[in-house]
């Protein structure tokens, strides 16, 4: 039985496509790279579409270049958001949240909260008056569960020690804008509570 896709526009022998590509645990010692020839004898003939998950998702370099794509994306996520608390300019800081993140966005850790642009900007022009000469800056890398990204970060003079310290996470809203995040404080100075 043959169907013709019309994106593609050439047949393909349903018949005759093998079902869902075995996971890499499932292939018995050393036949891997025999799965994966297959595949590619299977692509040439043109049995699965072009641009098949199923058909790319087995190949080990495919999952790598998509990792190595959203480790990019989290690592950019995590800086806009550092960037934001570092703006001591109002306009700058309203363009930055109208350009990544929802207009809802909803902001909470131990001390705060927020919910929309408006009242996180405000926020974020009261830490920076609370300690002017403080500066965000992260400690380690970023890493990621589906649409939440999680890093860590200090606050403290710029290249002095930093008696503040917590770990975020971003929650990512359909389109890519941050709509969520939770924070939470590994580190106050002595005396302080959360």
């Amino acid at each position: 039985m043959a169907l013709r896709n019309f994106r593609i526009r050439r047949k393909v022998q349903l018949t005759e496509v093998p079902g869902f590509a075995p996971k890499p645990d499932e292939f018995s010692k050393g036949s891997g790279l025999l799965h994966v020839a297959k595949l590619h004898r299977l692509l040439q003939q043109n049995y699965y579409f072009e641009g098949n998950r199923i058909a790319t998702a087995s190949s080990p370099s495919f999952v790598h270049r998509e990792k190595e794509t959203m480790k990019m994306d989290t690592e950019t996520i995590a800086n806009t958001y550092i960037d934001l608390w570092n703006e001591t300019d109002e306009a700058q800081r309203q363009a930055m949240l109208r350009r990544s993140w929802s207009a809802e966005v909803a902001y909470r850790d131990p001390l705060m909260h927020a919910k929309g642009r408006t009242e996180l900007s405000g926020l974020v022009a009261g830490i920076q008056a609370q300690f002017p000469e403080f500066r965000f800056r992260r400690a380690g890398a970023s890493d990621s569960s589906g649409d939440c990204v999680r890093f860590s970060w200090e606050m403290g003079p710029e290249g002095g020690e930093a008696p503040i310290a917590g770990t975020d996470v971003i929650e990512l809203d359909h389109s890519g804008a941050i709509a969520r995040v939770i924070g939470f404080l590994d580190r106050l100075p002595e005396g302080e509570q959360a």
